[in-house]
């Protein structure tokens, strides 16, 4: 009998699982992300793009190049834009802080970074670049701001790019870039250093802040993202784990057990308000979706990805051991209503569409093709 989602892990644990997916036989998969109000998820494989309803744990169906559809919960697919000479896309990402519409930065190997504004379901070019030697691992805005921030593969640097094209700031960070993170309000990134860990950084200068050690076995490559409004940093483990450490003590907090063994391959985290996520997939034992506690699963597990879910009192808490104000409930309410208007039909690879920029907007997803090259929106 399978265990309730209860008994899955003790309660006491900051992050506990509630949940799995089931993932597709024989395809990895590669990136994750959760729309902003926490109920789909967004999986990109080798098989190519799959969404979940993450309160009901099931796929929701995807209509691609279909115009009749009766679902609210169906997808369309808007735009197929075709990158350069359809060569990989190594990084992507989205902003809505500044001007109308959605921007959409993208990196490529062949060294190209391009930037479109899409809006009313027009796709527009705002500028391209190629650089001279640097392949793009990262690439991110900052917020309410038009520079583009790229990271580089190999050469450890990382570019500030203007509005307009013009690389204006070139920094080295002396260290390799395995994946990176950007918290666009707090001017800081997080990369996972190949070689022993995680390091966080000032955006601005590029300054080391602070080392999070992982000890990882082997040097390969790993993603890294924020959580709970920054207070957490999250990485990626070559054992089936993922760590949890305190952004601003350097304190592991706790060591998430995604797989018996086995590189965990991307993560996701997200907290509006009072509801947090963190999914996780392992890249070589077949991935694993599981919401919000903490397990060992066994390496032959064939889920997707694996969730997490803040302990209660971590729920409460606003920010840095702060607690929620007045103002807070009664906008994460306000936000309810706003997604409940829009069907919450919000799912993004790169693109987090605003509830408060763009109320009377369809929702989108965006899809990265990575070898072939292409950029695909859906609605």
């Amino acid at each position: 009998m399978a265990p309730s989602w209860s008994s899955l892990s003790p309660s006491n644990q900051r992050y506990q699982l509630v949940g799995r997916l089931p993932k597709e036989a024989g395809h990895t998969v590669n990136c994750l992300t959760i729309n902003e109000q926490g109920n789909l998820l967004a999986s990109g494989s080798d098989y190519g793009l799959k969404i979940w309803d993450l309160k009901r744990l099931v796929e929701v169906p995807l209509s691609v190049r279909q115009h009749a559809f009766h679902d609210p919960m169906q997808f369309e697919e808007l735009v197929v834009k075709r990158v350069g000479t359809g060569c990989e896309i190594t990084c992507m990402t989205c902003d809505m802080t500044v001007g109308t519409g959605v921007r959409i930065a993208t990196g490529t190997h062949e060294r190209q970074v391009i930037c479109w504004t899409f809006h009313n379901n027009i796709l527009v070019p705002a500028f391209s670049i190629q650089l001279s030697t640097m392949v793009p691992k990262g690439i991110a805005f900052m917020y309410g701001q038009k520079d583009v921030y790229v990271w580089g593969m190999y050469d450890g640097q990382m570019h500030t790019i203007r509005g307009d094209g013009t690389i204006t700031k070139t920094t080295s960070l002396v260290t390799a870039i395995g994946g990176v993170a950007m918290h666009e309000k707090q001017a800081v990134f997080l990369i996972d250093n190949v070689m022993d860990g995680l390091s966080l950084h000032s955006a601005e200068t590029g300054h080391l802040i602070r080392s999070f050690p992982t000890k990882p076995s082997v040097p390969k490559s790993k993603d890294v993202a924020f959580g709970e409004k920054g207070v957490i940093v999250v990485g990626d483990g070559d054992h089936g784990s993922v760590y949890v450490f305190n952004r601003k003590q350097g304190t592991q907090l706790q060591k998430l057990q995604h797989a018996q063994e086995g590189m965990v391959q991307s993560i996701a985290m997200l907290l509006i308000f009072i509801l947090g996520l963190l999914l996780m997939d392992a890249m070589d034992q077949g991935s694993l979706l599981n919401r919000w506690q903490s397990m060992a699963t066994t390496a032959t597990a064939d889920v997707i990805a694996t969730v997490f879910r803040p302990s209660p009192r971590i729920q409460q808490a606003a920010s840095d051991g702060g607690e929620w104000t007045e103002q807070d409930k009664r906008t994460y309410h306000n936000l309810r209503a706003e997604w409940k208007a829009l069907r919450g039909n919000v799912v993004t690879m790169a693109v987090s569409s605003s509830p408060q920029k763009q109320r009377r907007e369809r929702s989108l997803a965006t899809k990265e093709m990575g070898v072939t090259g292409e950029v695909i929106l859906v609605q």
